[in-house]
């Protein structure tokens, strides 16, 4: 059972696109996204439009969560960056960080068929 795991995108599509094209050379049962995906970087819409289309399954980061509730951050200073990143992300995206899980359960079981339970 082969599974890659991915995190703290934040953002940065030229870096996933490495990482995406290192883990297609290999062959794997599936992948993990664990989260802060946008916040950051120098193409965050793009990026987040590859992690929508690789097929991984994805949690939800705390920046992921700053992202849909500003209003909740911890970090009144990153408040100017929250509201320029809104402004490009659509309705939809901020629905779809909200209906991320937190958490996941990958289960393998005696004859190496993996699970992810949501």
């Amino acid at each position: 059972m082969k599974i890659a795991v991915f995190t703290d995108v934040h953002g940065n599509r030229f870096a996933l696109e490495a990482v995406l094209a290192d883990i297609s050379s290999h062959q794997l049962d599936s992948m993990l996204n664990l989260g802060d995906m946008v916040y950051g970087g120098a193409d965050p819409v793009g990026a987040w439009k590859i992690q929508l289309e690789c097929g991984a399954f994805m949690v939800r980061g705390n920046a992921d969560e700053e992202i849909s509730h500003p209003e909740a951050s911890p970090e009144p200073e990153s408040l100017e960056f929250v509201t320029w990143l809104r402004g490009l992300l659509t309705e939809q995206d901020f629905k779809t960080f909200d209906n991320l899980p937190t958490m996941l359960e990958v289960a393998i079981s005696p004859e190496d068929d993996a699970e992810v339970r949501r």
